[in-house]
């Protein structure tokens, strides 16, 4: 495996986390979901400014660099209202992605297990994410690490687009070797 770290997100690493972001979707979601909602979730929860407010509202973000290249990133913290996990037990995993060339070499393991561990350190026992339903890749990468599928959920967005998630979730702590 190549040389790699984590290194914890500042106002000055949010144009790589935009820029990724920006890669890594025209990468992996055409097929499952339109150019336009790329796009359009792309323009909605990347500004830099909506960035610099989530790591406000407390949300931590990662980047994992490999041989000095951003490679993918994670944001995890704590769970919106809205998705009823609010029990001040569970964070959820915002975001988690990986570049193309990076796949297949355990690198998406790496982000997980960091986020995970974090997460417990922070206090939580449980860790929720969303995850597109038509993403089989993520979907099934997820279950490998002991996700399970709690709910499918149908949401508006906006622009007359939707989100066709499953939300899963497992516990944390123990598995990860704490």
């Amino acid at each position: 495996m190549k040389i790699h770290s984590i290194k914890t997100v500042t106002p000055e690493d949010l144009e790589v986390i935009r820029d990724l972001a920006r890669k890594i979707w025209f990468e992996h979601y055409p097929g499952i979901i339109t150019n336009q909602q790329i796009n359009y979730m792309l323009d909605r929860g990347y500004t830099i400014d909506t960035l610099r407010n989530d790591l406000v509202q407390g949300i931590t973000m990662t980047i994992l660099m490999v041989e000095a290249e951003p490679a993918g990133f994670a944001a995890f913290g704590p769970a919106p209202k809205e998705t009823g996990t609010t029990n001040g037990t569970c964070a959820k995993l915002h975001k988690l992605y990986l570049a193309s060339s990076f796949q297949r070499h355990g690198f998406g393991s790496v982000l997980l297990q960091d986020a995970e561990a974090k997460c417990h350190d922070s206090g939580y026992s449980c860790l929720t994410l969303s995850v597109n339903k038509h993403n089989a890749i993520a979907v099934a990468f997820y279950k490998r690490h002991g996700y399970q599928i709690i709910a499918s959920v149908l949401d508006a967005i906006g622009g007359g687009f939707f989100m066709d998630d499953y939300l899963m979730g497992r516990h944390i702590g123990w598995q990860i070797g704490h």
